[in-house]
């Protein structure tokens, strides 16, 4: 017996077949469904296409198509059906479209258009799509722009050249030649990239450490040739009118050496002053440049927002140290906190050899303010020997609790709920189920082991000088 199915016919033996049932086949119920349509029905005669690629009646469906076109020539599924592709409200095939778009570029390239963002548009409509601006006669990106109203600022403001030295993560602007500095931006750069490696940030984290990522994650390094030009820019307005938004609150710190840390960070400096300084210039410049960069980068793991000082203090003097292969040791003053200014000269703290030294005498420890304290102490506040134990906790946290320090100070001044999270409580959070006394006790021990007068990891390939 002969049955006819979608596919074809095909023959089947009659003792296989237990019962035969009468039923339309698909092309009786198509031709059924085609008479009973209207001369101008398209939408019924677009469903019946659609029912006949489900039977298979192919030759059926390119008949309907043909009509539907006829009825609307712009139908749009029935033109896609046809392998039809639409460009600027026409309906082409593949060639004609070729062909069409081949001769609209001659005469709109001919009228001075280009073609971007799938339409044709005038060439500076063009360039401003892309974020360019134009400045005299000059198409330039908005980051070169600032960089060019800066330096017309600072002719303006110095007198001088602003050379700039753009790396991955770091903007040095200066008067001084930037060979002379270049040192100094490698060394941030290794900072920087061991900081990531040790912090571990995500991908949130990351976004404001990446200037690929965020505009406020690019670190601008400001090198001045004396300490006279640091007041000059800070008075002249210079930060305010370049960098920082109208929405930010943040005081700037009004001293020879400060960074604004967000939601730009910057670094600000001239010599640099160091209780015990290498007698090289650039080592110096380095080692100032490094300490405000260890506090920068731990600020901006937490994106702003308060920051446990001895946290704060230890990651910058653990920049310093690590990167400028322990050969200066620079304090930050703060000459609004009366009396906590006076770190320079300290007897028994000059230099870092010197705190490995003291922090090793037990009696000296047991002089040293308790961690417990030092937890709610603001930055600004520590004194010289507190600053060596907050270097000395940073090391000995991250070699030994690195990831519950990371989570501290994540968590350290941050609101849950609303309501604040003091460092103490977040500290305890982070560590336990040990305390802040056991942890205290612990690094009493350890810090007793720091090697005398080296550094902890190798000092970069060009010697640095100093003791």
């Amino acid at each position: 017996m002969k049955i006819e199915t979608p596919f074809g016919t095909t023959e089947v033996e009659r003792s296989r077949i237990d019962k035969i049932e009468r039923g339309k086949t698909p092309k009786e119920v198509f031709a059924e469904r085609k008479a009973a349509l209207g001369k101008t029905d398209v939408v019924g005669r677009w469903d019946l296409v659609l029912y006949c690629k489900q039977q298979k009646l192919n030759r059926e469906a390119k008949a309907l198509v043909a009509e539907i076109l006829t009825l609307d020539p712009e139908h749009a599924d029935a033109n896609r059906e046809n392998g039809k592709i639409q460009y600027d409200g026409k309906w082409f095939t593949k060639e004609q479209l070729e062909t069409y778009q081949a001769e609209e570029r001659k005469k709109m390239e001919a009228a001075g258009m280009v073609w971007q963002d799938g339409r044709w548009m005038t060439e500076d409509d063009a360039m401003t799509a892309r974020g360019l601006v134009k400045v005299d006669g000059k198409w330039i990106s908005k980051e070169e722009l600032d960089r060019l109203t800066a330096a017309r600022d600072w002719q303006a403001t110095f007198g001088t050249e602003m050379n700039v030295l753009v790396t991955d993560h770091f903007e040095l602007r200066t008067p001084l030649p930037l060979e002379d500095l270049q040192e100094i931006v490698d060394l941030c750069e290794m900072a920087h990239a061991e900081f990531i490696k040790l912090a571990e940030p995500d991908e949130k984290e990351i976004k404001f450490m990446d200037p690929a990522k965020s505009a406020y994650s690019r670190i601008y390094l400001y090198v001045h040739a004396a300490p006279g030009d640091v007041t000059k820019f800070i008075e002249s307005g210079f930060i305010d009118r370049h960098y920082v938004p109208p929405s930010v609150k943040e005081d700037h710190i009004e001293s020879d050496n400060f960074s604004v840390y967000f939601p730009v960070p910057f670094i600000v400096l001239s010599e640099g002053r160091h209780l015990k300084s290498s007698e090289s210039r650039d080592v110096n410049q380095a080692g100032m440049a490094l300490v405000h960069l260890g506090q920068i980068l731990v600020r901006r793991l937490k994106r702003g927002g308060g920051l446990p000082g001895w946290a704060e203090a230890g990651m910058g003097h653990w920049a310093e140290g690590e990167f400028n292969g322990y050969s200066t040791l620079s304090i930050v003053e703060y000459p609004h906190y009366e009396p906590f200014v006076d770190k320079w000269s300290v007897e028994g703290w000059e230099n870092f050899p010197r705190w490995k030294d003291k922090l090793s005498d037990a009696g000296e420890i047991a002089r040293v303010t308790p961690l417990s304290v030092l937890m709610e102490k603001p930055v600004e506040e520590l004194t010289i020997d507190e600053e060596a134990k907050a270097w000395s906790l940073v090391l000995f946290l991250m070699e030994t609790r690195r990831k519950q320090f990371f989570d501290f100070v994540r968590a350290a001044k941050s609101k849950f709920h609303d309501e604040l999270v003091g460092n103490t409580q977040a500290f305890t959070d982070a560590f336990a189920p040990e305390s802040i006394a056991h942890i205290d006790a612990e690094w009493a021990s350890w810090v007793r082991t720091l090697t005398k007068g080296e550094a902890k990891t190798a000092p970069p390939q060009k010697p640095l000088g100093g003791g």
